[in-house]
């Protein structure tokens, strides 16, 4: 019975110290895992989230540092990236002391996109309510 009782107290003891020894094990995951931007007008959020050795997960794209491989190349704020001239790198991005790394490519960052009723006007109608019923969304203009 003396030995039945050691037993489960070595048990016990091994699977603490193997669950502190995975704490550490947390990671991240970066979402997009890569980064395409075409264009002045184009950006993209990069979202930084913790999972733990348990499976829980936190977001923390607020207090994540983004470093470009490249200076000149892209505007990194708060997890936003804004295209300034054209090429390829990688972006560091490190939270809660931990660090990933995703690759990202700018192309035609000097061109200037036509404005289209769709992607240009219809946003700003939308955004005022003007193409809702009681304005210029109804039947007769």
């Amino acid at each position: 019975m003396k030995s039945c009782f050691g037993g489960w107290i070595l048990v016990t003891i091994s699977l603490l110290l193997t669950s502190s020894a995975n704490a550490d094990e947390a990671k991240l995951d970066i979402f997009p895992p890569n980064i395409s931007l075409s264009g002045r007008d184009s950006s993209s959020q990069i979202l930084v989230t913790r999972i733990s050795p348990d499976g829980r997960r936190e977001d923390l794209t607020a207090e994540a540092q983004f470093e470009a491989s490249r200076t000149g190349w892209m505007r990194l704020a708060g997890g936003r990236a804004v295209p300034l001239s054209d090429g390829s790198g990688t972006i560091r991005i490190t939270a809660g002391g931990l660090t990933s790394e995703i690759t990202a490519s700018v192309r035609d960052s000097a061109s200037t996109p036509a404005v289209t009723f769709t992607h240009q006007v219809v946003p700003v109608l939308t955004r005022f309510g003007c193409n809702s019923g009681g304005c210029h969304g109804k039947q007769s203009g």
